[in-house]
């Protein structure tokens, strides 16, 4: 009887819970393969948030979209998709009826248009985006793009030269296009044109494919746009898209960590995420000839209380949201519980 007893007790100890499933599908131009199997990728988030599934029950593959990738998740219970594939259909979702599936719509209308068609949201369960006026809380969710570089305690990736040993301005782009009216290519091609115009040589463009006929101002391409920017005192930076409320990419969180002051141009709702005080909006000028004269005339000082304001939003609570801990529970949320 004892020895009854005492298997009875142990039998609990000896069966464990069997892991439940999640699989990440990312539609992205390069296979990154499994973001999980890397160690320190993106300042070893991924390490993180697989370390919180599997306090979860959780295990957790991720891997490039294809029709492979997804009849190898048919046996997932949680489905996760980084953009909507435009080849992903009701028929091949089929097999994952028991799963429940999310996808987190990264990517603009301007980039990527076939993610906002409504027949293509019935496919998943939930949707996750930037865009603030799309939520509903019911089936679209608000996630904010997440910094793999937020450190508060330390918020800039490079010493910082002094004010007079820095240049006006500089822009890192590559070459795109869309025909989308919101698009915002050809106001960066407008900008550089008009410092190239002035003859001066105050603005260094960096990135590939993206010089064309502008010579005066192309640079060529960087290894480390942190370190590049912090050579600088202002930085054109102007999202992929004019007008969607909540579109802040990494483009002016690149800025902050390089310490160059962001002339922005995006999100028309910037200031409900990130102070006034911290970046120059485009849209409080009437001209570039404007724009150009106010940086132009910005005093030592000035110039060193934007980089002051930025330094106490990144190490602030106004941040958080765009933190990894947060996005880590925006991903957690998606789960079948």
């Amino acid at each position: 009887m004892k020895k009854l007893l005492l298997y009875a007790f142990l039998l609990p100890t000896l069966i464990q819970p069997q892991q439940k499933k999640l699989r990440l599908l990312y539609d992205l131009a390069q296979d990154y393969g499994d973001f999980f199997q890397q160690d320190e990728h993106d300042n070893g988030f991924w390490k993180k948030f697989k370390k919180a599934l599997h306090k979860k029950g959780y295990s957790a593959q991720a891997a490039k979209y294809s029709l492979q990738s997804l009849q190898d998740s048919y046996d997932a219970d949680c489905v996760i998709f980084f953009n909507l594939p435009m080849s992903l259909t009701h028929g091949k979702l089929r097999p994952l009826r028991n799963a429940k599936t999310a996808a987190f719509l990264f990517e603009p209308p301007a980039t990527s248009p076939h993610q906002y068609q409504q027949r293509r949201w019935d496919i998943v369960d939930n949707i996750f985006t930037w865009n603030d006026e799309l939520i509903d809380n019911k089936k679209v969710h608000k996630f904010h793009w997440m910094q793999y570089n937020l450190n508060p305690t330390n918020p800039f990736m490079h010493d910082q030269r002094p004010f007079n040993k820095k240049k006006l301005c500089t822009m890192i782009s590559s070459n795109r296009h869309s025909n989308h009216p919101q698009a915002l290519f050809n106001k960066r091609l407008e900008i550089i044109d008009f410092f190239d115009n002035l003859n001066t040589y105050e603005l260094d463009l960096f990135g590939r494919s993206c010089a064309g006929n502008r010579q005066k101002s192309y640079k060529g391409s960087v290894d480390n746009k942190y370190k590049c920017m912090s050579n600088y005192r202002f930085y054109i930076c102007f999202e992929n898209m004019d007008g969607p409320a909540g579109y802040i990419t990494e483009k002016i969180f690149d800025c902050f960590f390089g310490g160059c002051v962001p002339i922005y141009l995006g999100a028309p709702n910037i200031d409900k995420y990130i102070p006034q005080n911290c970046f120059i909006n485009m849209r409080n000028f009437n001209s570039y000839q404007e724009l150009y004269s106010f940086i132009k005339n910005i005093s030592a000082k000035k110039h060193e209380q934007y980089l002051t304001n930025i330094k106490n939003f990144l190490a602030g609570p106004q941040a958080r949201p765009f933190s990894q801990e947060a996005m880590i529970e925006t991903y957690l949320s998606c789960l079948k519980e």
